[in-house]
């Protein structure tokens, strides 16, 4: 609905779509099945944005206090970092492989490398981020989007 309602009132979709899930999912994660039950509901998102052709950026889980305190779901979250960096790498094959043009997943790891609960970056939860945070992402993945979206215009 909420790709529809932007095409509605600009007349077009985004030519790109940031991902950013996962991360509150972890606390409910206590096994390798649910860790590839929660990959599968994270590409099922991406995969809404590519039947409507919109590339996507899967950004990684990123770190938190919560997997700085549960070693079990730093482990997770690594586990399923793997799985959507794989996935994305596997739309990049079908993409080269076909005729037109299929949309991407992008696999970006996360700008901020670590929880550092002093940095800043992170509000008083340490799972969501403060607005220092998300500048510093935002700031950090414009010339990411500006690299794919500079090359969909060469393919396109």
């Amino acid at each position: 609905p909420l790709l529809d309602r932007i095409q509605i009132s600009t007349n077009e979709y985004p030519s790109i779509v940031i991902i950013l899930a996962g991360t509150n999912d972890l606390a409910y994660c206590s096994s390798e099945n649910q860790c590839h039950d929660i990959f599968q509901s994270i590409t099922k998102i991406h995969e809404i944005c590519h039947k409507k052709n919109i590339d996507t950026i899967a950004l990684s889980i990123p770190s938190s206090a919560w997997q700085s305190s549960y070693k079990n779901a730093a482990f997770y979250s690594k586990s399923i970092n793997e799985k959507i960096e794989t996935w994305a790498m596997e739309t990049k094959t079908l993409a080269t492989t076909t005729e037109k043009k299929c949309p991407i997943a992008h696999f970006v790891e996360f700008p901020i490398d670590a929880y550092v609960r002093s940095s800043g970056y992170w509000a008083t939860d340490g799972l969501h981020f403060s607005p220092e945070g998300y500048s510093f992402i935002g700031k950090s993945l414009a010339p990411i989007v500006k690299n794919v979206m500079d090359l969909n215009k060469k393919i396109k």
